[in-house]
């Protein structure tokens, strides 16, 4: 037997953080910080000098936007905005050091800006900045939606199909469907009308647009916000994973700054909602006046909740809206079973088929395709339907138009 070279340590591996990007805000006079970003990529200096880390400059301001709900700004080494940071035309980088971002409006210590501390409270911003659209004509967009639209049941299924594998690392087995917007955030979703950037409206968040495949293990550390795809020409849809926290190091080197091409399916108002979101996910705990979560938000969420019928936990203490639980009329199995006798039947059953009285499993391939037990089979399947109505929901609490038609396992975001 040949033995290949063993892999390698993760902490052996070359990516290393060389110091963080601060950016605070300008209007508290103790460190209320917006972003903490570590600093990954290496800064050109003197082979003498040590070596220096920084972020993508653009990614950084950003990431600012977000964090100011859409609010143009500049960043400062000064608390009160005098000396803005002068950006030359090929600065790529932004290095290591502590920095304030200014509203270019009403910049200074005297303006308390509010700060987007849930993503629930963020506003998608209609367009999206530049950087980030996509300029696909009209016929370009409906070709695409001819060629990738299905609806919601088989999402998982056809994200994968269309993908071939995890879109990062190649991988064409244990891999997931990750949603860009999370399936828990449809409350968000539908009041920043997300249904209009899909492919098939109706299938609303679990839309084919809003998702892509992930190897399990990347899929996970997507999930903690650990790294976002950010545009490098977002018109040829080429795209690079960045880290953006150092919680991950184990995937650092595997990550970081790989190219992504994504599939001309995807939608770039989701990709871009991801990168919110996880900005806001891995941005330090905020102390001080907030961006509030609009009424509209709150009271779907509340709506979702409450569909389930009275409860005695206290709403504060509840997590995102589950899924509706919608009270099944029992029409439906009291029509399927109209005008049966199941003892008369089941007599019935054991008289003409004597050898087939007990359930069989891994049944021979001469099993009779057509069951003689059909109407006990689909009166169970009723009765469960009838008490389990989200088996036939998608993840925002609408009934599937072809609920019948499930790919095995394919349940949308997984």
């Amino acid at each position: 037997m040949t033995l290949r070279e063993p892999l390698r340590r993760p902490a052996e591996r070359v990516i290393r953080v060389h110091g963080y990007v601060l950016i605070l805000h300008p209007g508290y006079f103790q460190e209320y910080v917006l972003l903490k970003l570590p600093a990954f990529d290496r800064v050109d200096i003197p082979a003498d000098q040590p070596q220096q880390g920084g972020v993508n400059l653009r990614l950084v301001l950003d990431a600012c936007r977000i964090r100011t709900n859409n609010s143009e700004g500049f960043l400062s080494a000064s608390r009160d905005g005098h000396t803005p940071l002068v950006v030359e035309a090929g600065d790529e980088l932004l290095a290591a050091s502590t920095y304030f971002y200014h509203i270019t409006a009403d910049p200074g210590p005297k303006n308390r800006y509010p700060v987007v501390s849930v993503f629930a409270a963020w506003t998608l911003p209609v367009p999206l900045p530049v950087h980030w659209q996509r300029n696909e004509t009209l016929d370009a967009q409906s070709e695409i939606k001819a060629r990738f639209a299905r609806p919601p049941s088989v999402m998982s299924s056809s994200v994968k199909a269309f993908d071939l594998g995890c879109i990062v690392t190649q991988f064409a087995t244990s891999t997931d469907n990750a949603c860009y917007v999370p399936k828990e955030e449809h409350a968000w979703f539908d009041v920043n009308n997300g249904s209009i950037y899909c492919l098939e409206p109706q299938s609303g968040i679990n839309d084919t647009s809003n998702g892509g495949t992930l190897r399990s293990d990347v899929r996970a550390c997507f999930d903690r916000g650990s790294f976002v795809f950010y545009p490098i020409n977002a018109s040829t849809r080429d795209y690079a994973a960045y880290s953006v926290s150092d919680a991950d190091p184990d995937y650092t080197d595997l990550i970081h700054q790989r190219p992504v091409t994504m599939h001309e399916r995807t939608s770039a108002v989701f990709l871009y909602a991801r990168f919110a979101y996880n900005i806001i996910l891995r941005a330090p705990p905020w102390r001080g006046e907030a961006v509030s979560v609009s009424a509209e938000i709150t009271s779907t969420v509340l709506q979702k909740s409450s569909s389930k019928g009275p409860s005695n936990e206290d709403p504060s203490m509840k997590g995102p809206a589950q899924l509706p639980s919608t009270t099944a009329s029992s029409g439906s199995v009291a029509s399927y079973m109209e005008g049966f006798d199941e003892k008369k039947w089941e007599a019935d059953w054991k008289r003409i088929y004597p050898n087939y009285n007990e359930e069989v499993e891994d049944p021979p391939d001469t099993w009779v395709q057509s069951h003689p037990d059909t109407v006990r089979i689909g009166r169970l399947a009723a009765t469960y339907k009838a008490e389990n109505p989200q088996v036939s929901m998608c993840s925002h609490g609408s009934t599937l138009h072809d609920c019948d038609d499930v790919v095995d396992g394919d349940y949308g975001c997984q």
